[in-house]
């Protein structure tokens, strides 16, 4: 397995940030299934993606920060460099509000569509129960949308604590 990322970054000034790159990943999983010294199947699978992703941080107002964003995957039933892959496009837009109520807390919520490729494959009462898989012709990559919210902290230069509840729709 590899992954690798391009970033890169714009700062206007202090109410303006914006980032976008690259991130290419390749995975790769086998899977034995032995019982009583008998091997009864091996399953290997590849799969690649190819993502594109821009992101701001807007600051409108002194008290508030935007941070919308967005994702273009391209998730392959292959590896990267598989001319004969089939292909899934996904457009993953999100969406990031803080309030600030004092210099060292912030109140936030977020909203986001996200989708991902290995998937756990699970069979109530059987032996497959913890088993990953990637996506294939037969099994498009997950798919969720998410809504965050919580508070954070600054608790020293560098440390955050960060306190969130999520709800996941998970198609």
């Amino acid at each position: 397995d590899w992954s690798s990322t391009f970033l890169m970054e714009y700062h206007k000034d202090s109410k303006l940030y914006i980032e976008g790159g690259i991130f290419l990943k390749n995975i790769s999983t086998k899977y034995d299934f032995w019982a009583n010294n008998f091997h009864y199947t091996s399953v290997e699978q590849k799969m690649g993606e190819l993502s594109f992703y821009a992101k701001a941080r807007w600051r409108p107002h002194p008290l508030l920060i935007i941070e919308p964003g967005l994702r273009v995957a391209n998730y392959g039933t292959e590896t990267l460099q598989d001319k004969d892959a089939e292909y899934f496009l996904r457009l993953e837009p999100r969406l990031g509000i803080k309030y600030i109520l004092t210099e060292y807390s912030r109140l936030k919520v977020a909203w986001g569509v996200y989708n991902q490729a290995m998937q756990k494959y699970k069979r109530d009462g059987s032996s497959f129960s913890a088993v990953w898989t990637v996506a294939d012709p037969t099994s498009t990559p997950a798919h969720a949308i998410h809504w965050t919210g919580g508070i954070e902290f600054d608790l020293n230069e560098g440390t955050v604590m960060e306190i969130e509840g999520y709800y996941k729709n998970m198609n």
